[in-house]
Parts: C-alpha cells; structure tokens; sequence
C-alpha cells in the first residue's frame, strides 16, 4: 500500500509538473503577443517634436506637438523645414493682443 502511496504521489506530482510547465509556455506565448501589439500601438503614435510626450496635434508631414505652446517654443527651430507656410502658422496663432 505505501508502495502503490508513493507512485501514485509520483504520477499526480509529475502530471501537476508538466500542467505547470505547459501553462508557463502559453502565458510567456500570450505576453509576446500583448508586447508586439503594444509596440505596434506605439509605433503608430507621433511624439511631440518639443518635449517628446504623445502628440495630437500635426503642423506638417513629419513634426507633431502636445499642445499650443509646444508648438510655438519649437517653430524657431522648425520655421526652416516645415511644409506650411510662415503665414498659416502666425494666421493660427491666438490673438494675445487684448
């Protein structure tokens, strides 16, 4: 009877092993789905050309911004490469005159 004890504990101990294993190796396969699609998320967004934080507004093709005041705080760099015009961007300027 302790023999039939032992290998039964050794059958249940080797099945709960490979269980554990096969289990490991699905959730490693699930986790490098999950980054590829995360990294993919992320190629996708543009970054803000001033300050690097997520982008969500577009001057031209390639130079995106945060917000208002990114943008203006990089146009002295960017006025020599940018697609638009220097008129459309001062036109789109706020009126800080009042």
């Amino acid at each position: 009877m302790k023999h039939n004890h032992k290998l039964t504990l050794l059958e249940v101990r080797s099945s709960w092993e490979q269980e554990q294993k096969t289990c490991v190796e699905n959730l490693k396969k699930i986790h490098v789905i999950e980054k590829e699609k995360e990294i993919e998320a992320t190629k996708k967004k543009q970054w803000c050309a001033n300050c690097s934080k997520e982008a969500h507004f577009y001057c031209c093709w390639n130079t995106s911004y945060c917000n208002h005041s990114c943008q203006q705080a990089h146009w002295p760099i960017h006025v020599n490469t940018c697609s638009q015009t220097r008129e459309s961007f001062m036109t789109s300027l706020p009126d800080t005159s009042t």
